[in-house]
């Protein structure tokens, strides 16, 4: 008597196996792959963590970026994090607020904090800068709203600090993203601007407003596209 080579064998549990470990294998690579940035884990005070988790750091990878930008090999060419935070402790515990020892506008920390980063523009699909003025990109208007482009910019104090003199706007998503004011001695008056202006120091830089996200207001500048235009603005 003869009998198949699967005569006594279960097909269906070898499936029902080779799928898990086929999904256990999976989850844990796709763990490691995320563990390319942010790793290895760090305390409050940026020392190496005592629990480093479950996976180890994966081996370098080294990816080729868009636009002619270079490689970045990770997560041993990581951008470094800033050194020696003027911070402090206030509790015993991971996780505590952290209090600053000396000015946290001039030090960077606290409300003024930033993450060093490529100093780069940000680039749209096309490989076109993302954030453009508006003076250049002449397939833009202001269709709606106020145009906020020639209006004063005004202090808290009711100081004239400058002047909008452009608008930088977001291409791919046709928002206005901020104001560029021109600053210029103050006097005192008061002026009918709108609420998203923001007040400027004084030094002779040009720097620019964003205009933060929120409901939209019937005075706020609604932005409009010719029609067929795929034009972009170098920069």
């Amino acid at each position: 008597m003869t009998t198949t080579f699967f005569g006594e064998f279960d097909l269906a549990s070898l499936s029902l196996w080779l799928f898990f470990f086929f999904f256990v294998a999976l989850v844990v690579w796709i763990q490691r792959e995320n563990m390319r940035e942010g790793y290895p884990l760090e305390d409050d005070e940026g020392n190496k963590s005592s629990n480093e988790g479950l996976f180890p750091l994966p081996a370098d990878k080294t990816f080729k970026l868009p636009n002619g930008r270079g490689e970045v090999t990770v997560p041993s060419g990581q951008t470094p994090e800033r050194p020696d935070l003027p911070l402090k402790r206030v509790g015993p515990g991971n996780g505590f607020p952290l209090e600053p020892t000396g000015d946290p506008m001039l030090d960077g920390v606290g409300p003024a904090s930033w993450a060093p980063r490529r100093d780069v523009p940000e680039l749209d699909g096309h490989g076109h800068p993302k954030i453009v003025p508006m003076s250049a990109a002449e397939a833009f208007s202001v269709s709606a709203g106020r145009d906020p482009r020639g209006l004063p910019v005004v202090s808290g104090d009711d100081e004239i600090v400058g002047q909008v003199t452009d608008m930088w706007i977001d291409e791919p998503e046709q928002l206005a993203s901020s104001l560029q004011p021109f600053p210029r001695p103050p006097r005192r008056a008061r002026s009918p601007c709108s609420k998203r202006t923001r007040s400027v120091a004084t030094t002779g830089a040009v720097r620019s407003m964003p205009m933060p996200p929120g409901k939209s207001r019937s005075s706020d500048p609604i932005l409009n596209r010719k029609k067929g235009d795929t034009r972009h603005v170098s920069r």
